[in-house]
């Protein structure tokens, strides 16, 4: 007797797909929150998506928000190892700012960044310790990068770390209110990194106010 329809397209975890089933799970659920947003994406349909059966998810992610937890993660990460090997080979502080500040702006304008919205609209502050620990190894590259300019004479007067933050804190505030709400929403990437790093390395102070600093 032949199978029914329904029979035939239940989700089983003998799928042709042979990949071990979090890996599945992992991709589909990624493309499936790109797609539509966090909200209005169910774990049945994840488990259809990567031919699994629902309870498979729970096998490997207590809830939705785990397995959310883990894409953006995952994202992050990426992001970061990417932005290290940016500024590989290259060595004054202005070109490394400006190649930081613009992986950065390029992100934001990714399906990296729709992810990393989502979770920070979507899922409580109490589970953004693995996200602000990885925020904190991005804040590392930059401030390697402001000790080291400390170090060849790039920059005096200031502590690179403090300088370090004043740079980090700038690109995360111009990031995060995007649309941005000044001319910068009509700016690209690169435009914004420019100015960025003119901003912050060489000051904002016209001639007048440069004349009136020289005589206090």
């Amino acid at each position: 007797m032949a199978l029914s329809n329904a029979a035939s397209t239940t989700p089983t975890d003998r799928s042709i797909d042979s990949r071990p089933g979090r890996e599945r799970i992992l991709e589909q659920a990624r493309i499936l929150f790109i797609e539509r947003g966090f909200l209005d994406v169910s774990m049945r349909e994840i488990a259809e998506a990567a031919g699994l059966r629902k309870a498979t998810i729970y096998h490997h992610f207590a809830d939705k928000e785990e397995l959310f937890t883990a894409i953006v993660m995952a994202e992050v990460v990426a992001s970061r190892e990417r932005m290290a090997e940016c500024i590989a080979g290259l060595t004054s502080l202005p070109e490394r700012l400006e190649e930081l500040a613009f992986a950065h702006f390029s992100n934001a304008r990714s399906n990296t960044w729709r992810l990393a919205q989502d979770f920070r609209e979507h899922i409580p502050e109490d589970k953004h310790h693995e996200m602000h620990t990885e925020l904190g190894g991005l804040f590392a590259i930059y401030r390697q990068v402001f000790e080291e300019a400390a170090a060849n004479g790039e920059i005096a007067g200031f502590d690179p770390i403090f300088a370090a933050s004043s740079f980090f804190q700038t690109i995360l505030a111009w990031t995060w209110q995007f649309p941005y709400p000044f001319v910068a929403q009509e700016m690209d990437p690169r435009e914004l990194a420019k100015t960025a790093v003119q901003m912050v390395l060489y000051g904002v102070a016209g001639p007048k106010l440069r004349d009136d600093m020289g005589r206090t």
